[in-house]
């Protein structure tokens, strides 16, 4: 993250945002290493809700389309390895 500001990518709201996305993310793996754990959307997706407007408030609209085709392509490319797990 400190590299992230000083190049001055991350500034102001953005901070929030990505500190609150980076809290996200342990909880959306735990879910993905096992299904059964359902109670990590619980947090995670609140979390989300809550950094999401931050996002959208400092016009960083531009950084949405590649995060979804990111988080897309991630849940794609795993898709395989869940099922495999859930066998």
């Amino acid at each position: 993250m400190v590299p992230l500001i000083g190049i001055r990518f991350l500034e102001g709201v953005l901070i929030t945002t990505y500190v609150l996305f980076a809290i996200v993310i342990p909880f959306f793996v735990v879910y993905a290493c096992k299904l059964i754990n359902g109670w990590a959307l619980i947090p995670g997706i609140i979390t989300a809700v809550v950094g999401f407007p931050f996002l959208i408030a400092e016009n960083a609209v531009r950084y949405i389309t590649p995060m979804v085709l990111i988080v897309g392509g991630v849940r794609l490319a795993s898709r395989p390895i869940i099922q495999k797990g859930v066998d």
